[in-house]
């Protein structure tokens, strides 16, 4: 998906364009003039995640391109160097995603922040459980503009049914006064089959009274909030509660997998591969263990700088894990050596022959600067007691590829 850029500063587009480029999948596109801008959002507005603006452009002096988004219903991000209670409001009313200063470096990497939340936000489900109407207008078109997918009841008997058919919703809001359950009582219900762990909750009420607030959270609710309120106030609880939720979630993630690739670790390896060997012995399977390395990578760190070297790492890490089965365990040993384990029958040496040339051809590029690489492989199919030692056959192989002049696939049963 496209992430447009609309602002008159060079120095800041191209920060956003490096930094949106080298975190994500997503496609950053710089606009030298707003005509620009709007022609490409007519024609793509299907494809387009967000738009990081400038409030005040040379060609479009009046916030024109926030009006843009908002007509093509696309996110918008504003970077302004001039904020005040009138342009706040107005910004708010508009339905802007969100609103940034221009009055430290550190709100540059808010601003991608923002994106990325709104890019991981495509995938969150969030129910609103309220009998208004208006009210769950108001809320809908509040989490739509965080790009959020939502679903919309008006009392326990329509949710409870949501939320059997989409047990993945991250997030509920649940008014209190309701024909049939109460919202307490249907927090409560919630509560017998989702843990706060699984599911926010957040109570809403137009009552201000401090022992609904008491019920709502002794009964499982994770936050409370007073209607009517503000939107930012609102916007600001429902992604606290949501990141919240993934730091539960994260928790589990970093305890298995490698922070820079988002590759299993080398503890998932062996931990995983014990039980991938035992049951390749148990029911006599092809198993294979391969060992993949980059070559001369110290090279591409010296003379593009250690952010092209991770950038190169990330995407050669997609490149390796999309040739192989989700049942395969693709992990990342440590540096540039990363490891793949798994059954894959007899044609071994064309699928780790076909990865070395397919690695070989691909063009690794960032805004400033690209690079070719080759890898050296070295794959064991021989059953060893551990997952250790199949390591150890691996490397033996690996170090066979390097002494043959590197970009070469070794095996041990040829």
């Amino acid at each position: 998906m496209f992430v447009l850029i609309c602002e008159y500063s060079k120095f800041i587009s191209k920060y956003f364009y490096n930094a949106i480029k080298q975190d994500s999948n997503l496609e950053p596109i710089i606009f030298s003039s707003f005509k620009e801008f709007e022609d490409f959002v007519e024609k793509n507005s299907d494809n387009i995640l967000c738009a990081v603006l400038g409030l005040v452009l040379p060609d479009a002096p009046n916030g024109e391109a926030v009006d843009v988004c908002i007509k093509n219903k696309i996110p918008a991000i504003v970077f302004t160097s001039t904020l005040n209670d009138d342009i706040r409001d107005t910004l708010i009313k508009k339905g802007v995603a969100d609103y940034v200063l221009k009055d430290s470096n550190n709100n540059l990497d808010y601003v991608i922040k923002i994106v990325n939340r709104l890019y991981k936000n495509k995938d969150i489900k969030v129910l609103i459980v309220d009998d208004s109407s208006v009210s769950r207008k108001f809320m809908e078109d509040i989490l739509g503009s965080h790009n959020l997918q939502v679903f919309s009841t008006k009392n326990s008997d329509e949710a409870l049914s949501v939320l059997d058919k989409n047990k993945d919703i991250k997030l509920i809001l649940v008014d209190e006064n309701m024909p049939g359950m109460r919202g307490a009582d249907l927090v409560n219900t919630i509560r017998k089959s989702f843990t706060k762990e699984q599911i926010s909750i957040i109570g809403i009420s137009s009552y201000s009274n401090s022992l609904l607030t008491v019920e709502f959270l002794k009964r499982g609710a994770n936050d409370f909030i007073l209607k009517p309120f503000y939107k930012e106030e609102f916007s600001l609880r429902v992604m606290q509660n949501i990141e919240i939720l993934e730091m539960f979630e994260s928790q589990k993630v970093y305890a298995t997998t490698d922070f820079l690739t988002g590759l299993y670790n080398r503890r998932f390896l062996f931990d995983a591969g014990e039980k991938l060997l035992e049951n390749a012995k148990r029911n006599n399977l092809n198993l294979s263990l391969a060992i993949i390395d980059v070559d001369n990578f110290k090279n591409i760190n010296d003379t593009h700088g250690h952010l092209f070297g991770d950038m190169v790492l990330k995407t050669l890490a997609k490149l390796i894990k999309n040739r192989f089965r989700a049942a395969d365990i693709v992990s990342r040993l440590g540096g540039d050596e990363f490891c793949v384990m798994g059954i894959m029958g007899d044609d071994i040496a064309d699928i780790f022959e076909s990865l070395r040339k397919y690695i070989a051809s691909y063009d690794f590029r960032d805004a400033d600067s690209n690079t070719k690489l080759t890898i050296s492989v070295g794959v064991t199919t021989k059953k060893a007691n551990s997952v250790e030692s199949m390591i150890k056959n691996a490397d033996k192989m690996l170090y066979k590829s390097k002494k043959l002049g590197r970009n070469v696939v070794t095996m041990d049963n040829l």
